[in-house]
C-alpha cells in the first residue's frame, strides 16, 4: 500500500506550539516577580493572548496525524507498544527527573500517584491528558469513522458544527459536572472532573475532533483555511483584543495593581470560541511559513517541531536555567525584556539537548526519537 505524503506544515505547526508552551510558562513566572511595572504587565498580557493556542494546537494535530494515518488493518496492540515507546518512558524518565530533586527515592508509591497525575512537574498534566485520547483511540475510531461513512457532505459540516456547539455549551458548565461527580463519587472519575479537571481530556475533545476531520478530509480542510480565511482572522483578532483589554483591566484591583491573568483559563465558553478560530489562524500560518520552503524562519520552525516533545519534557528543566542566568546577568533589564531572553535560551537547550539525546544509544526512552543517521531525514510522530 503506497504511504500518504508528508503533511509538511505539521512540523512547524508543532515548532510554533512548542515555543508558545515555553512563552506562557515564562510569562507564569515573570508575572509574579516584584520588579513588575505596569507596562511589562501589558506586554505580557499581550503576549500570553497570543500564545494560548498551545494546548489546543497539540490536541488538533494529534486528531489530525491518528486519522490522516488510519489504516483498515488497525492493531491496538501495536499502537500502545509504540505509544510506550515514543511517549510513556520519555515521561516516566522525566517525571523522575523532576520527582526525586523534591522528594527522594524513599516514597515510591508517592511517585507513582504523581506519574499517574502527572503532578511531577507543572507541565506534564498535558502528557496524562493526551494519553486518555491513544488509549480510547479505538472508540474514537469507531465512532468517527461510523459518523465519516454516515454523513457525507453538508451533514458532515452540520455534525462538525454541532459537536463545536455542544463543546461550547460543555465549556459553561464544567463546574457544574465537578459538583454533580461530588454529590455521585465515582473512584477516579470523581477526581478527574475536580481536582484533575484541567487534564480531564473531555474538556479538549472538541480540538481532536476538529483535528480528526481534517485528517479525514485533508484537501478540503486546506480549502477551507484558504477560502474562510477572512472570517476567522475577523474572530481571532476581535476575541485576541477582547482578552488582552479585560486582562489588562483585571490588574487593577482593590488592594492595587496585582498581576493576574485568571481571564484567559482555557475551560471557559468564549475563551473555546477563541481557541477554534486560534487553531485555524495557526495553521494558516504555518502553511504560509511552507510555502516558503527555503526561508529561514520555515527551518528553524521545521526543526524545533521535529524534537517538540523531547524538548517539551525538557524545558520546564532549561527554564532554571535560564533563571540562573538571569539572576546573574539579566537583572538591569526590564522584566519583558528578560523573560523573552529566558524564553529564547529555555526552549534554545530544551531543543539542543534533545537533539543530542536523540543521537546517542537508548536517548529515545528519554525524548522519543531515535536519530540513526544525523545526515537523514526522519519520520517523528508525536
Amino acid at each position: 500500500m503506497n504511504r500518504k505524503p508528508k503533511i509538511l506544515e505539521i512540523q512547524s505547526l508543532r515548532g510554533l506550539a512548542f515555543l508558545a508552551v515555553v512563552m506562557q510558562h515564562a510569562v507564569a513566572h515573570y508575572a509574579a516577580v516584584p520588579e513588575m511595572q505596569l507596562e511589562d504587565g501589558v506586554m505580557m498580557a499581550i503576549l500570553l493572548v497570543l500564545a494560548k493556542f498551545a494546548v489546543p494546537v497539540f490536541v488538533f494535530i494529534t486528531g489530525l496525524v491518528l486519522f490522516y494515518n488510519d489504516k483498515d488493518d488497525f492493531n491496538y496492540g501495536d499502537f500502545i507498544k509504540k505509544r510506550f515507546s515514543d511517549i510513556i518512558l520519555p515521561y516516566l524518565i522525566w517525571s523522575a527527573i523532576y520527582y526525586v530533586p523534591t522528594y527522594g527515592w524513599n516514597d515510591l508509591w508517592r511517585f507513582l500517584q504523581m506519574g499517574f497525575t502527572g503532578k511531577a512537574s507543572y507541565h506534564l498534566w498535558y502528557v496524562v491528558m493526551v494519553m486518555q485520547f491513544y488509549l480510547l483511540f479505538p472508540l474514537w475510531r469507531i465512532a468517527i469513522r461510523w459518523l465519516h461513512a454516515k454523513l457525507t457532505g453538508w451533514r458532515g459540516v452540520a455534525a462538525l458544527m454541532l459537536a463545536g456547539v455542544l463543546y461550547i455549551v460543555l465549556m459553561g458548565h464544567v463546574s457544574d459536572l465537578g459538583q454533580w461527580t461530588k454529590l455521585h463519587p465515582i473512584p477516579v472519575i470523581t477526581d478527574l472532573f475536580n481536582k484533575y479537571a484541567d487534564r480531564n481530556a473531555l474538556y479538549y475533545y472538541f480540538y481532536f475532533v476538529m483535528g480528526a476531520a481534517a485528517g479525514l478530509h485533508f484537501e478540503q480542510w486546506k480549502r477551507i483555511i484558504e477560502r474562510y480565511k477572512f472570517i476567522y482572522w475577523t474572530v481571532f483578532i476581535g476575541l485576541y483584543g477582547y482578552y488582552v483589554y479585560i486582562s489588562v483591566g483585571a490588574f487593577q484591583t482593590s488592594q492595587g495593581i496585582k498581576f493576574n491573568f485568571y481571564q484567559v483559563f482555557l475551560l471557559r465558553p468564549l475563551m473555546a470560541v477563541f481557541l477554534m478560530s486560534s487553531i485555524l489562524v495557526v495553521y494558516h500560518l504555518a502553511i504560509i511559513c511552507t510555502r516558503q520552503s527555503t526561508a529561514h524562519i520555515n527551518r528553524l520552525l521545521t526543526w524545533i517541531g521535529m524534537y517538540s516533545y523531547g524538548a517539551y519534557l525538557a524545558h520546564a528543566a532549561t527554564l532554571r536555567l535560564g533563571y540562573i542566568v538571569d539572576r546573574y546577568l539579566l537583572l538591569e533589564l526590564s522584566v519583558t525584556a528578560r523573560m523573552l531572553i529566558v524564553m529564547g535560551i529555555a526552549a534554545g537547550t530544551s531543543v539542543l539537548l534533545t537533539v543530542i539525546l536523540s543521537r546517542i544509544p537508548y536517548g529515545k526512552w528519554i525524548v522519543g526519537i531515535q536519530v540513526r543517521n544525523p545526515k537523514s531525514k526522519q519520520r517523528v510522530e508525536v
